[in-house]
């Protein structure tokens, strides 16, 4: 009996002094927190950090890293004018000659007064708008190539639409010209390029690349036989 008693008294005196450890913990904890008492063990009170407030500390987060990427990773427009002008200049004559030469060629590619003002105009006053069409050149020039091959014609002819239009789907010239291969509105009929006020396939780079394809393989056997297929 004795025992019984001694035991029922622990108990009561374990369960008061967690309540009561539970009840200062609940009372020196931060106001931002929720406290939750745990009652059916002596383990101490568990803190919990209120959602609403995690919340906002993600997005102070996410914020101050987002300003970390633009000031760190992304350049800003003086670094580029930097980067943008460091670039060999006054290079020789000689040196493009030999590039042009060890160049594989189906076109003659000479080089001339006017043929080294384009360079210079393209690697030097225009090397950003190079930049550019380098990277859309992976999406075009393939594009290009496979219906140059369909039509037996030389491969290097994909290069006119950077003359024509800088690889621009939707360039419109002064005259009227339009897409990537600048046809005008009747050379467009003539090619069965549909045109209304709701489509205008001209820029559309597949159907444009294969009318020009036809058009070039028209034009190439007319200069040698003095007809039009």
């Amino acid at each position: 009996m004795k025992r019984i008693r001694l035991i029922l008294i622990t108990f009561t005196l374990t369960i008061t002094l967690t309540i009561t450890q539970n009840l200062k913990a609940a009372e020196s904890a931060p106001a931002d927190t929720i406290t939750v008492l745990n009652l059916d063990s002596i383990i101490p009170a568990e803190t919990i950090i209120d959602e609403d407030l995690s919340d906002l500390f993600s997005v102070q987060i996410d914020s101050a890293y987002a300003d970390w990427i633009l000031d760190n990773v992304f350049l800003s427009d003086s670094m580029e004018v930097k980067l943008i002008d460091n670039y060999p200049k006054n290079i020789p004559d000689s040196v493009y000659i030999r590039r042009l030469q060890e160049t594989e060629q189906v076109i003659d590619l000479s080089f001339n007064p006017a043929v080294l003002s384009f360079i210079k105009m393209y690697s030097e006053r225009k090397r950003d708008q190079v930049e550019r069409m380098i990277g859309l050149s992976e999406y075009y020039f393939p594009m290009f190539e496979e219906m140059l091959d369909k039509y037996d014609l030389p491969l290097e002819l994909k290069y006119l639409p950077i003359i024509e239009s800088a690889l621009d789907p939707v360039a419109t010239s002064r005259a009227g010209a339009m897409g990537l291969w600048q046809f005008m509105f009747g050379t467009a009929k003539l090619l069965n390029l549909e045109i209304s006020s709701f489509v205008d396939e001209r820029r559309d780079p597949v159907k444009s690349s294969e009318a020009a394809a036809r058009y070039l393989k028209n034009f190439l056997e007319f200069t040698m036989t003095g007809m039009w297929l």
